[in-house]
């Protein structure tokens, strides 16, 4: 029989709490979908709302030829053709879930992927970003997922 010492670790605050962390992190699927997803939703609405500025990265504006031809050509529509990349609706409903016929979420065990299949979405990102996050909204949900794991909130 040996004189040392012996640790043993029993049901203490300490092991509850990362036993919290372990369990919540194989459940992180069920903060994005909750937490994260619709924080991408609404980081987007105010986006086109602000054409831009909400996430720090103001959009181009219209050439002056465009400018003219899209408000006559969009009069009628939403914005009557005065706001950039809100002509029909339809690129901004697909990006912030109100079209979900073109819109796209996929949630897996640790990634969220938020986007649309309006095919000139991708043309329209090279000139005016449309999904690139601020360095607040990325702190935001990275506080956000820490919350989770060390409090479960």
């Amino acid at each position: 029989m040996s004189d040392g010492i012996k640790l043993k670790i029993s049901e203490n605050g300490i092991a509850k709490f990362l036993n919290g962390m372990l369990q919540r992190s194989s459940l992180v699927q069920g903060w994005l979908n909750r937490v994260a997803y619709p924080t991408i939703i609404r980081v987007q609405r105010q986006r086109w709302i602000t054409e831009g500025n909400s996430e720090g990265y103001a959009w181009k504006q219209l050439s002056p030829n465009y400018e003219k031809y899209k408000l006559r050509k969009f009069a009628d529509y939403p914005g009557g053709g005065r706001k950039l990349l809100i002509a029909t609706n339809r690129l901004v409903d697909s990006m912030t879930g109100d079209n979900q016929s073109e819109h796209y979420k996929l949630v897996t065990d640790k990634t969220l992927e938020v986007g649309t299949f309006v095919p000139y979405a991708k043309y329209v990102d090279e000139q005016r970003s449309i999904v690139k996050l601020s360095p607040e909204t990325v702190a935001e949900l990275k506080d956000g997922l820490k919350k989770y794991l060390t409090k479960g909130t």
